[in-house]
């Protein structure tokens, strides 16, 4: 009921995938390196989606089923080609690095049922352009939009307490933020080099504003 570690890795022709219906899980590194891989039908029994699965391949959109519940650290990481992901209601937990350098990815909404995000997730998708959180999750990862340079809305969780350090890193696009009135932290240089940005809105439950957060938002009007 698996796919094992490593099973297609570094499978340089390899261009369809069509997974059987009784897989549960696709195991570390398993599609890694398939450079050409464009297509690939997830089976409805998937569970889990696991570390590295598909690394560097040419997948231009995913269809994730209904049934996963955990995206693995950098399993779609470096997918350029990656125009649209969507991410089900089943899925809790998003680890480190899952789409980092899916550099032609243009929109995400991150569900309500997502428990936990890593840190770097969306870092350098630079043509995302809007991200929403529907879920109630407390703190914005380590460079989790690092580098976006093309985003500019965010639709912050009304339960969020913390940003952290580097999380909008030089998102050059970004012109306005209203952060909620839940927040506490932000994080070490969390939106330095936002050099379009004119105006953020800091809620009065802000207790730490970390070392250069803002640095460098040189358009920076109010």
């Amino acid at each position: 009921k698996s796919i094992g570690e490593s099973a297609f890795y570094l499978c340089k022709s390899l261009l369809k995938v069509e997974i059987h219906s009784n897989s549960v899980i696709i195991e570390n590194s398993a599609f890694r390196e398939c450079n050409l891989l464009n297509e690939i039908t997830l089976p409805s029994s998937l569970q889990s989606i696991e570390n590295f699965t598909f690394f560097n391949t040419s997948l231009k959109e995913v269809s994730i089923p209904d049934s996963v519940t955990l995206i693995g650290s950098y399993s779609f990481s470096h997918c350029n080609l990656i125009t649209n992901v969507s991410i089900p209601s089943s899925v809790a937990k998003m680890d480190s690095g899952c789409f980092d350098l899916c550099s032609s990815l243009k929109e995400v909404t991150i569900p309500e049922s997502v428990k936990y995000v890593g840190d770097k997730v969306f870092e350098l998708c630079t043509s995302l352009v809007k991200i929403t959180f529907l879920c109630s999750i407390k703190t914005i990862p380590s460079e989790a939009f690092s580098g976006c340079t093309s985003l500019e809305k965010i639709v912050f969780p009304s339960s969020l307490k913390e940003i952290k350090e580097k999380a909008f890193y030089k998102c050059t696009s970004l012109e306005e933020i209203e952060i909620p009135s839940s927040v506490k932290i932000i994080g070490l240089e969390a939106f330095m080099y936002c050099t379009s940005m004119k105006k953020v809105s800091l809620p009065s439950s802000l207790t730490i504003l970390q070392k250069s957060s803002f640095k460098e938002c040189t358009s920076l009007l109010e």
